[in-house]
């Protein structure tokens, strides 16, 4: 009797440790759940942060490239005029 005893106390340590083991795996996958989802916002909000930050670069170098080209035709139009003023006057 003493050896049945002492087998049914094995069996039930054996089936503790299994749903012990079983909720730690579930606890596990909760965990694991829980980091995927806050690891997806991170992405998401990083992604949206570098997309904003390339489109203010984007509007300064096109700006800068438009007053660059702004300058360009002004500087342009300001020789042609010196050159027009240099032409010797003709008088009538």
């Amino acid at each position: 009797m003493h050896k049945e005893l002492e087998m049914t106390h094995l069996k039930a340590a054996r089936y503790q440790a299994e749903v012990s083991n079983s909720n730690l795996k579930d606890q596990l996958e909760h965990c694991e759940t829980d980091i995927r989802g806050e690891l997806a916002e991170e992405t998401a909000e990083q992604m949206q942060y570098t997309r904003e930050y390339h489109e203010v670069i984007v509007k300064r170098l096109k700006q800068q490239a438009q007053n660059e080209e702004e300058t360009e035709r002004m500087r342009d139009e300001y020789q042609h005029e010196i050159r027009e003023l240099s032409k010797p006057h003709v008088a009538e």
